[in-house]
């Protein structure tokens, strides 16, 4: 019997590129399953614009409205919940501003019967289809040997990694078992490197797929960088961005991997200080707060989650659906 493979979209006030992402979908050589759209509460248009197009009514598309903004981490918490619930075999993970090409998923899928995998990611490229992006940490694990294991399956053109973001990942059903979901408080930023690597760190095993090419359409190419960000409102947004990974260091590193990236920090904090444009101040500040905000604020899932509370709209074929993992006890 085929696994059941259910694909989450996290959508925010982009429309049309999503109704690119959906159409990209649609044309993969091996279907999805199922389809599950979550939207963080956009102002666009989305719903109304998706109900147009008769995307709402199809039987395989499921669409979750949420109350607020949650991010990307609380739409992926969302979305991996309700896949779960489903019973998806697999869940495969992307923004609406990713376009997978026809064979992206069918490749993926060829490798799902190796032992132990916990996820596998895509080759991404910028929307210029050259510009290589969101390339996943390479696995520099030496596994008892004097060189890194990452090549185990190169000739399966399968590079081991050990965390990726949330542009085409392809999730385990036992690795969700086991590793629950993102964490929600994450808000944006970082989210999906914790969540990945706590699904290594869990023992599982992954690999960036280098035959299976999505596009990420991000309109800013080059990587985020609080020295250099122009965008006056997602200046302050960066106090998520080194919050998240400060907690995160802080959880799996050891003592030299906290030092190199507390070491880290500081080179950005002497950037700002020689090369900022502007608000140099108001960086630092960021900065520092970021870094406060790992040690004061307790980011891990609460149980105390209600799906019917969060959401403001879902239409769905599945009205048996019951969120049963408020207190998580889930099997592979």
């Amino acid at each position: 019997m085929a696994d059941f493979i259910a694909c989450v979209v996290v959508t925010y006030n982009r429309k049309e590129l999503l109704v690119e992402c959906l159409q990209a979908l649609r044309q993969q050589l091996r279907p999805v399953d199922r389809i599950i759209i979550v939207d963080n509460a956009s102002t666009d248009g989305t719903r109304l614009l998706l109900a147009e197009m008769g995307i709402l009514s199809a039987p395989d598309v499921d669409y979750i409205e949420l109350c607020d903004n949650e991010g990307g981490a609380g739409g992926f918490y969302w979305g991996i919940r309700y896949a779960f619930d489903l019973g998806a075999d697999w869940v495969w993970l992307m923004d609406d501003d990713v376009e997978p090409a026809p064979d992206a998923l069918s490749v993926l899928v060829s490798h799902t019967g190796k032992p132990n995998v916990g996820y596998l990611c895509s080759c991404v490229r910028a929307g210029d289809g050259c510009t290589s992006m969101n390339m996943p940490v390479v696995d520099m694990n030496r596994g008892g040997s004097s060189y890194p294991r990452w090549d185990t399956h190169l000739d399966e053109g399968l590079v081991r990694i050990s965390s990726a973001t949330f542009v085409s990942v392809l999730v385990s059903r036992r690795a969700v078992a086991q590793c629950q979901f993102p964490l929600r408080r994450f808000f944006i930023w970082g989210d999906d490197l914790e969540y990945t690597r706590r699904i290594r760190e869990a023992g599982f095993d992954a690999f960036l797929v280098g035959a299976s090419k999505v596009l990420h359409k991000r309109a800013a190419i080059g990587e985020l960088s609080l020295v250099t960000e122009d965008n006056q409102r997602r200046i302050a947004m960066f106090r998520f961005l080194y919050r998240n990974t400060f907690w995160t260091s802080a959880k799996y590193d050891g003592i030299e991997g906290r030092l190199k990236h507390i070491a880290g920090v500081g080179l950005v904090a002497l950037k700002i200080i020689a090369r900022a444009p502007d608000r140099r101040l108001k960086r630092l500040s960021v900065l520092t707060q970021g870094i406060l905000l790992s040690y004061t604020q307790n980011l891990e899932n609460q149980a105390d989650w209600d799906f019917d509370s969060a959401t403001t709209n879902i239409r769905n074929h599945h009205s048996d659906i019951a969120f049963a993992h408020d207190s998580f006890t889930a099997q592979a």
